[in-house]
């Protein structure tokens, strides 16, 4: 006895026996979910079609090959490698004209006129057709051998191309991205430009290579413009001939070279014509019977804006001033004086110091970009 209870033995057989769970239903507090039946699935007809399908096709290829098979299959040859022009055989490497009178390998063919995108002429002063298809050819040739090349980057490219019984320069203007195109659309093309730009000078009375043609060739636009003999980059020509020790001739000579450069730039600034680079590498100097005669190029950074403001004429000076080796800072205080023609808001005041401060200022991002700053 154990807290008032009695102890009854338990029966056979009931150890083992689980105990049955009340029924939920009788439960007054507990509720059962709701049975919702579950949709079969439909069976696609058309998946199994595509399964036997590609079950027979695999039947017929074979099995793929193994993940370690690394021998690449050789390249199938495109149609006109395999054809080749007009039916030639594969293994032709040139291609006989209809006339059969000599052969013309596959470099030929392609640069020739025929084969080469449509030539469309904008302006043109006394050259046909034929003549621009003749100096553009010149021009591949040039780029392509380095021979005649005066200039190359990835927006411009220069030589220099014989044109009737003297020299022309062809100037080809290139896309080197979405930017380049982007700026086409909004400010037009920059050998449009250009052609403006010449017909400006040569209205002013500004001396400049006279521009001959303007037509495009697939993605790029051309300029033809005469070739002036005896002329060298202002640049080049100062660090040649300037940059070392000078006799007193040569003194001379680099004295009369700045006074005229500096009326000369004066007289082009009063007449309204802005550059937007005017560095010593876009102007040309000829000496003529001891007597300096320059030349304006880049047509396409030119613009009308008169009367010229104190900023910009600062600016222009600014970017002259960045010369090589030869030119000193006597020099360029001559330059300014000559420049000034007796004007002393040009020799004094905030004109001088503008100068200074944006020349400081071209300098110092030159420098960054030397050593790959931002």
């Amino acid at each position: 006895m154990v807290g008032g209870g009695s102890l009854r033995p338990r029966q056979a057989g009931v150890v083992g026996q689980p105990v049955a769970a009340p029924d939920v239903a009788l439960l007054p507090h507990v509720r059962p979910p709701p049975r919702v039946p579950r949709r079969k699935a439909r069976p696609d007809p058309l998946f199994a079609g595509r399964l036997q399908r590609l079950h027979e096709v695999r039947q017929a290829v074979g099995p793929p090959p193994s993940r370690g098979h690394r021998a690449r299959t050789p390249r199938r040859p495109s149609r006109c490698a395999r054809q080749g022009p007009r039916g030639a055989r594969p293994d032709d490497r040139a291609l006989r004209p209809p006339d059969g009178s000599a052969m013309v390998s596959f470099e030929q063919h392609d640069s020739s006129p025929a084969t080469s995108p449509p030539l469309r002429v904008w302006r043109t002063r006394g050259l046909d057709r034929r003549q621009l298809e003749q100096m553009l050819i010149a021009h591949r040739t040039a780029l392509a051998t380095g021979c005649g090349v005066l200039k190359r980057d990835t927006r411009t490219a220069v030589t220099r191309v014989p044109c009737r019984d003297a020299w022309a320069c062809v100037k080809e203007y290139r896309r080197s991205g979405p930017l380049d195109t982007l700026k086409e659309l909004l400010r037009g093309s920059r050998a449009r430009r250009a052609w403006r730009g010449a017909a400006l000078l040569a209205r002013k009375g500004v001396s400049a290579p006279e521009a001959l043609a303007l037509f495009r060739q697939g993605g790029s636009a051309f300029l033809v413009t005469r070739y002036v003999d005896g002329a060298a980059p202002l640049n080049r020509l100062i660090a040649e001939r300037f940059g070392g020790q000078l006799s007193a001739d040569e003194l001379q000579a680099k004295r009369r070279l700045v006074r005229r450069l500096a009326a000369w730039l004066r007289g082009v600034h009063d007449l309204g014509i802005y550059h937007d680079d005017w560095s010593a590498k876009n102007f040309l100097a000829a000496e003529q019977r001891d007597e300096w005669v320059f030349y304006l190029l880049d047509f396409e950074s030119l613009s009308a804006r008169k009367p010229l403001t104190r900023r910009r004429r600062a600016k222009n000076l600014a970017q002259l001033a960045d010369l090589p080796r030869g030119v000193t800072r006597t020099d360029k205080m001559r330059f300014l004086v000559a420049y000034a023609a007796g004007d002393r808001t040009r020799t004094r005041g905030r004109f001088p110091r503008e100068i200074l401060r944006l020349g400081r200022r071209r300098s110092d991002a030159r420098e960054r970009r030397r050593r790959g700053r931002p």
